[in-house]
């Protein structure tokens, strides 16, 4: 489903009921599955979104309806807000290939938030030097240069 609009036409009700269709849905299999542990909403959560797309071609994320997923997990109560001190990082995931769909992780395990953040803080300088090399790429005969 695309966040866009169609001949002047705004499609945003059309996914914001989507979305709600979607996740009420997912929750009531999720009750079916195992009555004995009613889901709860989570005070704190990561959000991982996945889009598949059959074929390899460049996609605008943002044309993907992120912004009517978010809200619809706290209005089905997923998670009590949208907020950054409840959402602590959504994270958007591109892949190619498989059956097309969206798909929806929640979580409360920051761990991987954790490994991103020691990571990416004890290889910035490295991050920072790999842009720089973008903006000024080396020639074939630069990179085989060994002197």
């Amino acid at each position: 489903m695309r966040s866009n609009f169609v001949n002047g036409k705004n499609v945003q009700g059309g996914l914001i009921k989507w979305w709600d269709i979607k996740i009420k849905n997912a929750l009531d299999n999720m009750q079916l599955i195992d009555e004995k542990f009613p889901f709860e909403a989570f005070d704190k959560a990561v959000a991982v979104i996945k889009f598949t797309f059959t074929a390899d071609i460049l996609r605008d994320i943002d044309n993907f309806a992120i912004k009517y997923i978010i809200d619809s997990l706290e209005k089905n109560k997923v998670i009590i807000d949208d907020n950054k001190d409840v959402l602590e990082s959504m994270m958007p995931i591109l892949a190619t290939g498989g059956e097309q769909g969206i798909e929806v992780f929640v979580t409360d395990d920051n761990s991987l938030l954790k490994t991103i953040h020691f990571f990416y803080g004890k290889y910035k300088s490295k991050f920072e030097h790999l842009e720089e090399m973008k903006k000024n790429p080396l020639s074939p005969e630069e990179f085989f240069d060994l002197r």
